[in-house]
C-alpha cells in the first residue's frame, strides 16, 4: 500500500529575513526555500541562502520579477525559480538554466492557466485559493489533488488550522518566516 501523502513545509523568505534562515532551517526543517527578491541587488542575500540551503541539502528557489529571478538563479547557482503569471514558462526556463532546474509556477487564479502550467512541464503549480471556512478545504485544492498529478503548492495556508486540513491533500504548504514554527508543528505531527 502506498504511503499517504504528507504535506511538506515550503519556506518563503524576504531578503530582510535572510539573517534568520540558518535558525529556521534547523528549527522547522523545510523541504525547500524560496527567496523573494525585488531586483538584481539581492545577490549577496541569494548567495547566502544558497550556501545555507545547500549545506542542509535543501533546494533554493528564487522568486521575483521573472527575468530577474532567472538571472539571479543562474548567477548564484540556485536550484530553481518560482515564476508568476507565466503558465507556459517551464520550457523557456529550462533552456536558460538547464534541464535539472526546478520550475515552480504561480499561474494566477484561473484553473485553465494552472492546467497549462502543469502540461507545459512545471515541477509544481502554486495555488492560492479563497478560504471560505477555516474548517473546510477549498474546492480548488480538492479538485487539483483528485485530477492533476503535478505537485501542488498551497500559498495562503500559513495557519495551523489550514495546514492541518492540507496535511494529506497538498504536496507543500507555503509559510513565511514568522509562521514557520507553528505550521511546522502541525505538518510534522501525527
Amino acid at each position: 500500500m502506498p504511503e499517504a501523502l504528507r504535506a511538506q513545509l515550503y519556506l518563503t523568505l524576504k531578503v530582510g529575513d535572510v539573517d534568520r534562515l540558518e535558525t529556521l532551517l534547523h528549527e522547522v526543517g523545510p523541504a525547500s526555500v524560496r527567496l523573494v527578491i525585488a531586483d538584481s541587488g539581492a545577490q549577496g542575500a541569494a548567495a547566502t541562502c544558497r550556501a545555507l540551503c545547500h549545506a542542509q541539502e535543501i533546494p533554493l528557489l528564487i522568486a521575483g520579477p521573472d527575468d530577474v529571478a532567472v538571472a539571479m538563479a543562474r548567477e548564484v547557482g540556485a536550484d530553481g525559480v518560482h515564476l508568476t503569471g507565466m503558465p507556459k514558462a517551464a520550457p523557456w526556463v529550462r533552456r536558460e538554466l538547464g534541464e535539472d532546474v526546478i520550475v515552480g509556477i504561480d499561474p494566477g487564479p484561473l484553473r485553465h492557466d494552472a492546467m497549462i502550467a502543469a502540461e507545459s512541464g512545471a515541477d509544481y503549480v502554486s495555488l492560492a485559493p479563497e478560504w471560505e471556512s477555516e474548517s473546510a478545504v477549498p474546492s480548488e485544492i480538492t479538485w487539483w489533488a483528485a485530477m492533476i498529478e503535478t505537485p501542488m503548492v498551497v500559498e495562503n495556508a500559513a495557519t495551523p488550522e489550514r495546514a492541518g486540513l492540507l496535511r494529506e491533500i497538498a504536496d507543500f504548504v507555503v509559510v513565511g518566516a514568522g509562521d514557520a514554527a507553528s505550521v511546522a508543528g502541525v505538518l510534522g505531527g501525527d
